[in-house]
């Protein structure tokens, strides 16, 4: 395929973030004509050419990666440029907002039966079909056929920053940690250790979220507390096997405090 004079592209934004390639261009037997871009503009470029198809399904430029560098391919040159212009100015003209959220999810790893009464039942056996109806089973762990070789309950609870980028019509979202004042209620919450914060694609679903606030971070770090508490009674009450069997021998012998 003959390969033509290479384009220079240079551009900069009003913020002065600079963006500039060299355009690779060549044309095929047919005279479609192939010129190459970065990869950073792959994204927006996407956007951008499925809004031109919205506009004109009769449009006939199209991306594509033959080799190691994407393209943008078109019978005629001046338009391939022009979506290239396009494209390039869309990257530079970004608008970034910031929000304090507090994200969490919940990791229910059991399985049981909550009668319509909120009474909980270890299963759905002979439970009679209007107990069935008014009920439902509850948790990760439902089929019957499956299981865990535990019961677990996760949850998940942290301070981000979900920072909104915008480039034309592509829009990015993504999630950072913010540095937080040590005597925040915020700061206590993200200092529980080993819990790593989750990373997203623009358009995946993350978990839950609300808007930061002291209350709402205060709210989180003492459910994460009362797991750490519970876990912790638990690991020290079964860690002495001696001390579980005289504790189930011995009926005045207290049992677990409640949380």
């Amino acid at each position: 395929m003959p390969t033509l004079p290479s384009i220079p592209f240079s551009f900069t934004s009003k913020a002065g973030e600079h963006l500039e390639w060299r355009s690779i261009v060549s044309v095929n037997q047919s005279g479609e004509f192939h010129c190459t871009f970065p990869d950073e503009l792959v994204d927006v470029a996407q956007t951008e050419l499925r809004a031109l198809h919205k506009q004109d399904r009769r449009n006939p430029l199209k991306l594509d990666q033959p080799r190691t560098q994407w393209q943008v391919q078109g019978p005629n040159l001046e338009q391939c440029k022009a979506f290239l212009r396009q494209v390039a100015e869309a990257y530079l003209r970004t608008e970034t907002t910031t929000e304090r959220i507090i994200m969490y999810h919940i990791d229910p790893s059991v399985s049981y039966f909550r009668l319509g009464d909120g009474a909980i039942r270890p299963n759905a056996a002979h439970l009679t079909d209007e107990e069935l109806r008014a009920g439902s089973w509850q948790g990760e762990e439902k089929h019957s056929t499956f299981g865990t070789d535990h019961y677990r309950l996760g949850l998940f609870a942290r301070v981000l920053d979900r920072v909104t980028e915008q480039r034309g019509e592509h829009l990015a979202v993504r999630y950072v940690l913010p540095r937080l004042p040590e005597a925040s209620w915020g700061a206590q919450l993200n200092s529980w250790t080993h819990l790593r914060a989750p990373t997203f694609r623009p358009y995946d679903q993350p978990w839950p979220q609300v808007p930061y606030t002291e209350c709402a971070a205060e709210f989180f770090y003492r459910m994460l507390l009362r797991l750490c508490e519970l876990a912790d009674q638990l690991s020290t009450f079964f860690g002495d096997p001696e001390v579980v069997a005289a504790a189930l021998a011995n009926a005045e012998m207290p049992m677990l405090p409640p949380i």
